[in-house]
């Protein structure tokens, strides 16, 4: 019996279902509008936190905090977040949709929402 489930495992990878990831845009900031994107010398990182057991993230930005659930799709090793009006911790009225893809290769993702579309680095808070 040993030795099949051995057999098994050997054949199967293991994938590991859950992870805290933490993505910040360090060194650059880019804001767009419909007519052109604009990068910022002087800003604050975006932080953004998610843990895609359970789907919570929270998007750190300047005066607040977005929160809230999001739809999470992995395949291998992208993961791709939407998230759709998520709560304002400053107000009701600023309620935003993001759209995040995180690639577990290189740690790299793409942020878009609230007039921001930038590239960021990620550190994985558990095994990937």
């Amino acid at each position: 019996m040993k030795k099949i489930l051995m057999l098994i495992a050997l054949h199967f990878p293991i994938i590991a279902v859950s992870a805290v990831w933490n993505c910040r845009n360090e060194q650059l900031e880019i804001q767009c509008d419909s007519s052109e994107c604009r990068s910022s010398d002087s800003f604050t990182p975006l932080d953004v936190y998610l843990n895609t057991e359970n789907g919570e993230i929270s998007v750190g930005m300047y005066s607040g905090v977005w929160q809230g659930t999001v739809n999470i799709t992995e395949h291998e090793n992208l993961i791709v977040v939407f998230a759709k009006e998520l709560e304002f911790s400053n107000s009701a009225s600023n309620n935003e949709d993001f759209f995040i893809a995180i690639d577990k290769t290189d740690n790299v993702a793409v942020f878009k929402g609230s007039n921001y579309a930038m590239p960021m680095t990620c550190r994985s808070k558990s095994p990937k």
